[in-house]
């Protein structure tokens, strides 16, 4: 069950994303997930996407890995 606003990692990929004005579906098609995969990531209590998902959000999203785990 989603959480009201997900993880502290899932905020920040949410909040970086919309800075680069990016919607979920489109960052979705460049990382090549399913729009239903960024949500999870962006409003889900847990957060453990592969590190594979993580280093291609970073890359499009334009920012270290190591930003996207900082709280």
């Amino acid at each position: 069950m989603a959480s009201k606003g997900g993880s502290p990692e899932g905020r920040k990929i949410r909040r970086l994303r919309m800075k680069e004005g990016i919607s979920q579906e489109a960052l979705a098609h460049v990382i090549g997930v399913t729009t239903h995969t960024i949500w999870r990531l962006e409003n889900s209590d847990t957060f453990s996407p592969r590190l594979k998902t993580l280093r291609a959000i970073a890359k499009a999203l334009k920012v270290d890995l190591s930003d996207l785990l900082k709280n």
